[in-house]
Parts: structure tokens; sequence; C-alpha cells
């Protein structure tokens, strides 16, 4: 089975990558990756493997300022350049278009959903980021993502980051996407890794205990699931065929 790749700058230099199939397919994933992600491929094994044996095209954008493209990084413009790119997708003529969103990706993916337009769409989320903390505990979030990333972070501070969080959280937040869930007319289903410090499975369990639709399944791996890819593509397989 054949693979194209071809790589693309979309708006302000934002680094795109596609593969897609021998087969001309009418059905597109966007595969939203983490922050920073700077220790893996953005899971690019998954979406080589989505196009080849899916046979749905797949999309990996790195955010401004991490990854191949230019710019600075910010949590909230992630968030707008995943929709603009979500409608410039769209115009592509897709039937379906399916997100799945690891990590802060599973927050940007819940923010895209009032934008996803696809019937029948699939929403995977892979040890998802579901809570903007409050207060002490926002503050000593951002003090851990800076100390931890601050080679992404120098053009702003610790106090521009509380302050960004805290907007987002306004409109954008757990209990919300509980909601808009409940309203969705979307498969969405969580992939939770039980070894996981960055997003614990006890903020998962939390959120899903109002959700008794959704698919929820934890598996013995670390945050990046390192190990246990092949019970992922597993997950993965069972939402999108």
């Amino acid at each position: 089975m054949g693979l194209s790749f071809e790589s693309f700058y979309f708006e302000q230099e934002t680094y795109v990558e596609a593969f897609r199939g021998e087969i001309k397919s009418t059905e597109a994933v966007l595969v939203l990756h983490g922050y920073p992600a700077d220790q893996g491929n953005k899971n690019q094994d998954i979406a080589e493997w989505i196009s080849t044996f899916l046979k749905k095209n797949c999309y990996i954008m790195h955010y401004p300022g991490l990854g191949l493209s230019k710019g600075q990084f910010s949590f909230k413009y992630s968030i707008e350049i995943s929709k603009l790119f979500l409608h410039h997708v769209q115009k592509l003529g897709y039937k379906k278009i399916h997100l799945i969103g690891h990590s802060w990706g599973g927050f940007v993916s819940l923010c895209l959903l009032d934008s996803l337009k696809s019937v029948d769409a699939n929403v995977v989320l892979v040890s998802p980021f579901l809570k903007i903390p409050t207060g002490r505990k926002l503050d000593d979030l951002v003090k851990q993502i800076y100390e931890e990333t601050s080679a992404f972070l120098k053009h702003t501070s610790i106090d521009e980051m509380f302050l960004e969080l805290t907007d987002i959280s306004k409109s954008e937040n757990f209990e919300l996407f509980q909601k808009k869930i409940i309203k969705s007319k979307y498969a969405i289903s969580i992939i939770q890794a039980l070894n996981d410090l960055e997003t614990p499975p006890s903020i998962a369990r939390e959120f899903v205990s109002k959700l008794p639709a959704l698919e929820y399944q934890e598996i013995n791996t670390d945050h990046s699931f390192t190990t246990e890819r092949s019970l992922l593509k597993e997950f993965i397989l069972k939402k999108l065929s």
C-alpha cells in the first residue's frame, strides 16, 4: 500500500504535514498534538497508520511557535489557528472530518466541536487536558509549565500566561465541555493513560462520570503512550472504521 506525504505552510507560516493513501479519500482526520510535543513526532506514526490502513487523509498542524511552525506559541492562538485550519480542510470537500486530540490537543478538539460540520464525525481524545484549574492551582501549573518549557515561552511571562489561561477558561472549560458533549451529535470517546502525571486519570474519570454514553477506556501506559501503541491504534481503529 502506498502512502504519499507532503508538507506545506498554512496561515502565518504554520507548518502542516499531510498524509494520503493511494486511493482518493472522502474522509479526513485532524491529529491535534499536545504542548509542547517536542520529545516525539506529534503522533506522526498514528497519522501514517490511519492513512495507510484506514485510507483516510490525515493532517498534523504544528501550533505556531512549536515544531516546524514559525511565530510564537500561545495557548489561545493554538485554538484559534486550529479552528481556521479546520475551516480550510472543510472547504476541500471531504464528506467527513474526524478529530484525534492528544493532551492539549484534546482540549483544542473539544473547543472545535461547535465548528465541526461533518455528519457522523468521530472525536477521539487521547489522555486529554480537560480542566484549567483556578486560583493557586493555576498559579502552580503556570509556574511549572514556564519552568519546564521556558524555551518556547521567552516572549511571554508567567503573569501573562496566567491571564491567558484564565481568559480561555471563561468560555472553554470542564463543565461547558460536558454540556457540549451531551448535546453533541458526534461520537466522542476517550482513551486515558493510567501512568499519567500531566493529565491524571482521576480528572478524566470525574469528567466521564456525568457522561454515561461516552466510551471511556484506560490503558497501562504513560502520558505519551510510549508503550501500548498497538492498543491505542486498536481503539482508534474501532472508532474510525
